[in-house]
C-alpha cells in the first residue's frame, strides 16, 4: 500500500508525491491545482517524443489496434457528433481536431457532412490521415500555427490535455479559434479514480496510468470545469469520460 507523504518541489511547483515512474515523480501541485510530473518536459523534448517516437516506440501497433476496433470507435464518434449537432445551428459544421491521430474521428465527421481539419504532431499519424483523404497539418497547435488554421464551430481534443504541460494556456488559445457560440469537446482519462486506487493500494497493481514523459499531467474528470473557467470557456455539457 502506497503512503504518499513526501513533498517535492521543482521551480515554483510543489506538492505531495502521489506516484513515480520512468524516473519522474508525480506531484499533486499546489500551484497548478492538478497532478503533474516533475520535471516538466521542455518543448524540444515533447516535440521529439510526439513527432518521432510516439507511434514508433511508445505505441508501434496503435493504428493497427485502432482499425481492429473501428466499429466501436465509430459508434463513439457518431454519438459525439450527434451531441455537438444538438447544440450547434445547422450551418455550424466546421470542425478542428487537435491531436487528430490516425484521422478516424475526422473521417466520421466528413462522412456526416462536416468540414473537417486536423492538426497532428506525429509524422506517422499525419501521413496516415492524409492517406484517408483528410486535411491534416503535421504541426503542433501553438501561438504561431493557430491563426493560420482559421476559425471553427467545434474543436475536439480527445485525450490531448494530459500530454500538455500547461493545459490552461492551451484552452485559452483554443478559445480564440472558436466562432461565436462554438463548442470545445474535451476527453481526458479519469485517472486516480477509486477503481485504480483500490487496485494499486490493495491488490498490488502498478499505476499503469502513470506514463511519463508521454503523459505530463494527470487530469481527473471533475477538474475540467475549473480549467475551462480559467481559460474563459463556459462548461455547457458534462458527460462521463467514456464519451
Amino acid at each position: 500500500m502506497m503512503e504518499p507523504s513526501t513533498i517535492k518541489q521543482w521551480q515554483n511547483h510543489e506538492g505531495i508525491v502521489v506516484a513515480s515512474g520512468n524516473g519522474f515523480d508525480v506531484i499533486d501541485c499546489q500551484l497548478c491545482g492538478f497532478k503533474h510530473i516533475i520535471a516538466i518536459p521542455t518543448e524540444e523534448e515533447l516535440e521529439q517524443a510526439y513527432r518521432h517516437d510516439y507511434y514508433t516506440q511508445e505505441k508501434p501497433l496503435y493504428i493497427e489496434r485502432y482499425r481492429e476496433d473501428i466499429d466501436w470507435w465509430n459508434m463513439i464518434y457518431t454519438r459525439r457528433y450527434e451531441i455537438l449537432e444538438q447544440h450547434l445551428s445547422t450551418g455550424q459544421r466546421r470542425m478542428l481536431d487537435i491531436g487528430s491521430g490516425p484521422g478516424f474521428f475526422l473521417l466520421n465527421g466528413q462522412k456526416r457532412g462536416w468540414q473537417v481539419k486536423g492538426i497532428e504532431p506525429s509524422i506517422q499519424a499525419a501521413e496516415h490521415s492524409c492517406g484517408l483523404g483528410l486535411d491534416v497539418e503535421n504541426v503542433f497547435f501553438s501561438e504561431q500555427t493557430a491563426p493560420i488554421l482559421g476559425m471553427f464551430d467545434a474543436i475536439n481534443m480527445g485525450e490531448v490535455l494530459e500530454h500538455i504541460p500547461n493545459p490552461t494556456a492551451l484552452l485559452r488559445l483554443v478559445h480564440r479559434q472558436l466562432n461565436h457560440n462554438g463548442i470545445v469537446c474535451i476527453i481526458v482519462p479519469n485517472d486516480f479514480n477509486p477503481f485504480q486506487i483500490v487496485l494499486r493500494d490493495h491488490l498490488g497493481f502498478n499505476p499503469w496510468w502513470v506514463a511519463p514523459p508521454i503523459t505530463s499531467i494527470i487530469l481527473i474528470f471533475h477538474l475540467l470545469p475549473s480549467l475551462s473557467n480559467n481559460a474563459v470557456l463556459k462548461s455547457c455539457i458534462k458527460s462521463p469520460p467514456s464519451l
